[in-house]
């Protein structure tokens, strides 16, 4: 398979919010995947989020969660669509940004 470009991986993007938006697309220095979760890979991430929430209540700790954000860095030629992420060490640094 030849590499895909940046370019081309925001095309993929484009169209995807275009009509998809179920799909994930993920790009990671010239590899590209297209994910569209099931009904048990939901089910699981909702889980992982409340045992996460449960640690961190349990064992004090600070606890932003930002949700599928979107994550682009054409400058380290990555991309990525979490379904939900979290911010542990880095929570309070994080407070009452966009």
């Amino acid at each position: 398979f030849a590499p895909v470009t940046w370019a081309e991986y925001e095309a993929v993007a484009a169209a995807r919010d275009a009509g998809c938006r179920g799909v994930r697309v993920t790009f990671d220095r010239g590899t590209i995947e297209l994910m569209a979760p099931s009904f048990f890979h939901e089910m699981t991430e909702d889980r992982f989020g409340i045992l996460l929430l449960a640690l961190a209540v349990e064992c004090g700790r600070p606890l932003a969660g930002a949700g599928s954000t979107t994550f682009r860095r054409e400058d380290l030629d990555r991309g990525l669509e979490p379904d939900r992420c979290y911010y542990v060490a880095s929570a309070p640094r994080i407070a009452g940004r966009d």
